[in-house]
């Protein structure tokens, strides 16, 4: 899962609309629901209701939205100190991504 493809998910979901977050994001509105698609895909379940008023989460979507799973996506990494410690050289990932299950 990319951080990219959540992020869109979480912005659509906080903002209720595909459109709304597309703009917000600067992608196209069928750019962010393909996003989303593969993210349903990776999970296994569908992460939004879609009406005609905007889209809601599911309750599979609320709870991988929820405090601790967001944390966990999104907490940064402390490597600083142990890579120069180590005298390891190179691009540190800024993030963990975290597998979930459902």
């Amino acid at each position: 899962m990319s951080l990219k493809k959540y992020k869109a998910l979480v912005e659509t979901i906080d903002l209720g609309s595909l459109t709304k977050a597309a703009e917000k994001l600067n992608y196209t509105q069928p750019g962010i629901s393909h996003m989303i698609l593969s993210l349903e895909n990776e999970f296994g379940f569908p992460l939004l209701i879609r009406g005609k008023n905007g889209v809601t989460p599911t309750p599979e979507a609320v709870s991988l939205n929820s405090g601790d799973t967001h944390r966990l996506l999104f907490q940064p990494v402390h490597t600083s100190a142990a890579k120069h410690s180590r005298g390891i050289h190179g691009k540190v990932s800024r993030h963990r991504i975290a597998a979930v299950c459902g």
